[in-house]
């Protein structure tokens, strides 16, 4: 055995005997420096849960470049565009295929409790794949159906029953907006916090169940590059093209940066829990500063 390491075990272990001394103490450190960690990983949990919510259907979205409203800050007031800006970008080089969609906040009634539901409705054209689930893909050509909607199965509520039956191939007709609205299919994004689920729905159901909504103004446009281009290239040719005054384009990373930013920064929420983690690490710290400066 060689000689550091014969000294090392020969040298009596003073900081692990002061911490043995006295196992009351002990376990009141542990317990202390255990409860700061849980607070602070506790604080940022709730702030990624935030996020992750906020950010599940941009995620979803199968976009390399996003049109929007220059206004748009977030998607739950995502404004409108005007329409022809796809066609204008139909003819820049590098875009292989765009598509509007249309977002609306549409309340429900729950058929078992009779309570008001409210979720995120997104009206796309049943012939583009806006979604990259696989779920929503596979079942989206029904929606050319009039007043066809895929369920969210992970809203937020008692929905058990109505999962069941749409699972098993008995649709479940709701109403909202003074409509009947038949659930043909189901898929999985999750609550937010400022709704319960969301709806698919085909941009003319859309339209039917949002009447003051026009056909020539969608909320979004979705943009898909030829093969081999750069997304973000083509994005700064149509930011040459189109004009910011109302139309604002951006990469679907981009767009995911601005929701988080939003979310975190300019919602009430957001601040709350951004500033909860601040307060849970301060009193960690002061936790841990008094078990280390105590002669345990």
């Amino acid at each position: 055995m060689s000689g550091p390491l014969v000294a090392l075990r020969a040298r009596t272990p003073l900081g692990w005997l002061q911490l043995r001394h006295n196992k009351a103490r002990l376990a009141a450190a542990l317990a202390g420096v255990a409860f700061a960690d849980i607070l602070i990983f506790m604080q940022l949990g709730f702030l990624g849960a935030l996020t992750a919510a906020s950010i599940a259907s941009n995620v979803d979205w199968n976009a390399d470049i996003v049109l929007a409203s220059s206004e748009m800050e977030t998607l739950d007031i995502a404004g409108t565009l005007p329409r022809r800006r796809l066609y204008q970008a139909l003819a820049v080089e590098g875009v292989a295929e765009a598509s509007p969609v249309y977002v609306g906040s549409l309340s429900w009634s729950d058929p078992e409790t009779g309570d008001e539901v409210q979720t995120r409705a997104f009206g796309i054209d049943p012939a583009f794949p806006a979604f990259l689930d696989r779920d929503i893909q596979d079942r989206q050509a029904g929606l050319a159906l009039p007043d066809t909607a895929l369920f969210d199965r992970l809203s937020r509520g008692n929905f058990e029953r109505l999962v069941a039956e749409v699972d098993a191939g008995r649709p479940v007709v709701l109403e909202a907006n003074g409509r009947r609205l038949t659930l043909t299919g189901l898929f999985g994004q999750g609550a937010t916090f400022t709704a319960d689920g969301t709806l698919v729905v085909s941009d003319q159901t859309f339209l039917r169940f949002f009447p003051k909504r026009a056909a020539g103004a969608p909320s979004l446009i979705f943009v898909k590059v030829a093969s081999g281009a750069d997304a973000t290239r083509v994005a700064a040719r149509l930011r040459a093209v189109l004009p910011a005054k109302d139309t604002a384009v951006r990469t679907r990373a981009e767009t995911i940066a601005i929701e988080k930013a939003y979310q975190l920064g300019k919602r009430p929420v957001g601040f709350v829990f951004s500033f909860g983690v601040v307060i849970g690490v301060i009193v960690g710290l002061v936790i841990v500063y008094q078990v280390l400066s105590t002669d345990v």
